[in-house]
């Protein structure tokens, strides 16, 4: 796949790491982020954040799109993990009421 020179941005590139932050509850990009490049010495790495045609950029294709379904799996398999546990405690309180009655029931924090 060619590529049209000007688009030779980091944000296009397979080292780069986009930045985000949280407002209102919803996730937000910055304008900015890191080169993961480890060719790259750390002050490098800043200088070249908005490098239109930096000498260390590789084409991302899809790997922007492969790390966001690796991002989605992780929290899904997250998310059934939480249910577990979840289930785990409803059932341990479940018969900790059961076998001691009035008993102090484990804080879940």
């Amino acid at each position: 796949m060619q590529t049209v020179e000007n688009d030779r941005r980091c944000e296009t590139c397979i080292h780069f790491t986009q930045h985000y932050f949280i407002r209102n509850g919803k996730l937000c990009k910055v304008s900015c982020g890191i080169c993961a490049n480890g060719q790259m010495r750390k002050g490098e790495k800043k200088k070249q954040l908005f490098h239109p045609d930096c000498p260390h950029w590789e084409e991302g294709g899809q790997a922007a799109a492969r790390q966001k379904q690796g991002v989605r799996e992780a929290f899904a398999k997250a998310a059934d993990a939480l249910a577990q546990i979840a289930l785990i405690l409803e059932e341990e309180t479940a018969e900790a009421q059961e076998g001691h009655g009035d008993a102090e029931m484990p804080k879940i924090v």
